[in-house]
């Protein structure tokens, strides 16, 4: 009788893995191993950073002071200084101060650069408002001749200022940023029926990193 309970017992255990096997055969097993390996395979690949999103600084990286060739225009970091005060020395908003130095390429002046060429970033602090206000420099009026270099400097109101009871209120500046990431993004040509002179921004194409000096009163 054990010996017949021992038999009995292999020929259960024989018949479920054909059972097994048959399944894994058929459409639904077949799906089932699929799925797996695919899961198995996402794993891995988000598990090396496969998934990761692309860095809004882009993937180039210049030191200030390089020359930056775009489509359109040739831009130089020169540096970043944080400021509470106007171009005239009045008291101020804190910004972040860029100061560029750009030269147009194109066949007729141009007034200036589109807005989002260049953007700022400060890691791990809060965001500048998007919407610089250009600060006159000596000597310099009106727009960009071609192949002339010229200043351009641009106050980033830092931190950006929100709205509270109907009016716009600027945060105070927490500890001043080692260095903030100025960012650039390329031009390319989007001819309409209404213009063939049209032209769009890329994303960001690469960045350069700054070190912020603290010029406030």
């Amino acid at each position: 009788m054990q010996g017949s309970r021992r038999m009995t017992g292999r020929a259960t255990g024989g018949s479920a893995n054909r059972s097994v096997a048959a399944a894994l055969r058929g459409p639904t097993g077949r799906a089932a191993l699929v799925a797996a390996a695919v899961v198995i395979v996402l794993g891995l690949v988000a598990a090396f950073g496969g998934f990761r999103t692309a860095p809004p600084v882009g993937a180039a990286r210049w030191a200030p002071g390089a020359t930056v060739e775009l489509a359109r225009w040739q831009v130089v970091v020169d540096r970043v200084e944080l400021s509470d005060t106007d171009a005239y020395g009045s008291p101020g908003p804190t910004t972040l101060r860029l100061h560029l130095r750009l030269t147009w390429t194109g066949d007729r002046s141009t007034y200036g650069p589109t807005t989002g060429l260049v953007t700022l970033l400060v890691p791990g602090g809060p965001a500048p408002d998007p919407q610089p206000t250009t600060v006159p420099t000596a000597g310099y009026q009106g727009g960009f001749d071609p192949d002339v270099p010229r200043p351009l400097v641009l106050d980033y109101a830092w931190p950006a200022p929100t709205a509270r009871g109907g009016k716009s209120v600027q945060p105070p500046a927490p500890r001043v940023p080692a260095v903030v990431q100025v960012v650039l993004r390329d031009e390319y040509s989007r001819p309409t029926y209404l213009d063939d002179d049209n032209w769009s921004l890329t994303g960001p194409v690469g960045h350069v990193s700054a070190p912020v000096r603290d010029v406030r009163r």
